[in-house]
This record gives C-alpha cells, structure tokens and sequence, in this order.
C-alpha cells in the first residue's frame, strides 16, 4: 500500500481542484481488513494493476460533495494526477 496526498486538476472546465489523500491498494484490500464496502465493488486484478488506468473507491463523505443529492455508483470524474508525485 502506498499513501498518496495530492491536488487533483479536474478536466471539467470551471471546477475547482481537490485536495485528496488516497491509497494505492491492491485487489483483496478491503476484504484482507474486513472493511465492507456499502454500495458497489471492490477492485479487481486488472485494475489493481500498475499498468491500469486509474479508479478508485470513495468513502460517503466524498461521494455526498462531489455528486450532492445523486447516486455516485457508476458516476466518472476526470482528474489529472501523476504516478510519480510530480
């Protein structure tokens, strides 16, 4: 697991950038910790990847700011982030 603090540029014009602190985390992350997750899935191998193109599970508190009064299950925001930490 690595943690990660990073500003995330949005590619939506007009919105604001999000700090974020997140997890780099592998396939059986949440099952391993027992955490269970309220709505959706976890992540799979291919995503769990290096190679992957990033996704990502967000806690309620997120989904509630950045999809207030909707479903966030299935919804996309797009973020420009580095790997590397650049």
């Amino acid at each position: 697991m690595v943690s990660l603090g990073r500003t995330l540029k949005p590619h939506d014009a007009g919105a604001k950038p999000l700090a974020a602190s997140f997890n780099v985390v592998g396939e059986d992350y949440f099952r391993t910790l027992g955490i269970p997750l309220l709505r959706g899935r976890g992540l799979d191998a291919a995503e769990a990847s290096p190679a992957a193109h990033p996704v990502a599970v967000i806690d309620k508190s997120a989904a509630n700011r950045l999809w207030p009064n909707q479903d966030a299950l299935g919804k996309h925001k797009g973020y420009e982030y580095s790997r590397t930490g650049t």
